[in-house]
């Protein structure tokens, strides 16, 4: 449903930042991020509890995502 605004009227103050949540799912997660690239988003936030930490490699590729990575398992509803 659109709002009817005209889209110049969202401004930055009322964007809110993609959030993944990720298990396991590395390539998955690398896809999207790179999808997300060549968009402007100001800040994308990934929450990961997977069994490798793989953020240090991602965050070198994508230095504009914010990475929290967990130690212990989490469901995904428990990550968002």
């Amino acid at each position: 449903k659109k709002s009817g605004l005209p889209r110049t009227a969202i401004s930055a103050a009322t964007w809110i930042p993609p959030v993944f949540a990720s298990y396991n799912s590395w390539e998955s997660l690398e896809q999207c991020l790179s999808s997300l690239a060549g968009q402007q988003a100001t800040e994308v936030i990934v929450a990961d509890c997977s069994d490798a930490d793989r953020t240090p490699v991602l965050a070198a590729r994508f230095p504009n995502v914010k990475f929290c990575h967990y130690n212990r398992r989490m469901s995904i509803p428990r990550l968002r």
